[in-house]
């Protein structure tokens, strides 16, 4: 389990580099619970690695070529950027195809050295076909809905009753 004050931590720190790299708030969600599931590293220590690599894809030229030169598209087909994670899922079913010097070198392009563990630790995750990423990222989904449903369940409650309770009101002035 992740705790809350680890996700908020996390998206807190990474939460703006996330944005510009195209990743929704609920993909980092899931992103960040994968990590820690995985690592058993805090909120802090993971935002920081999935900053480093959230940058270098978006913006580092070497990291746009290692990935283009692995099939890996950057761009969508309106030639914008795409979502950083979605591009990471198809670098982690490239990297299978890879040879274990190709697929080291591109690693480090991603995410240096010093965040390669969390590079790693995301891609086995994104990999797999019932990964932590996926189940959290339908969990976070499925909570937003949810509160919005219960807000509006409350809201009716709330207006039944002030109603119910004007006419109980208009009843006894009648009286």
């Amino acid at each position: 389990a992740v705790s809350s004050r680890d996700l908020a931590e996390g998206v807190s720190r990474v939460g703006s580099v996330a944005q510009s790299a195209g990743v929704e708030i609920d993909q980092l969600i899931a992103a960040i619970t994968s990590l820690q599931q995985t690592t058993g590293r805090g909120g802090a220590v993971l935002s920081n690695g999935l900053k480093t690599i959230f940058t270098r894809i978006s913006s580092a030229p070497e990291t746009v070529k290692a990935l283009q030169d692995v099939g890996v598209a950057i761009k969508d087909s309106s030639g914008g950027l795409r979502n950083a994670i979605d591009i990471l899922k198809d670098y982690s079913r490239a990297r299978e195809k890879l040879g274990e010097v190709e697929r080291s070198s591109v690693d480090r392009t991603i995410a240096g050295t010093q965040q390669i563990n969390v590079l790693k630790a995301l891609l086995g995750d994104l990999a797999k076909a019932n990964s932590v990423y996926e189940g959290a990222l339908r969990a976070s989904t499925g909570a937003t809905d949810e509160a919005i449903r219960k807000n509006q369940e409350l809201n009716k409650t709330l207006a039944t009753l002030i109603n119910s309770t004007q006419i109980s009101i208009q009843e006894f002035l009648a009286k």
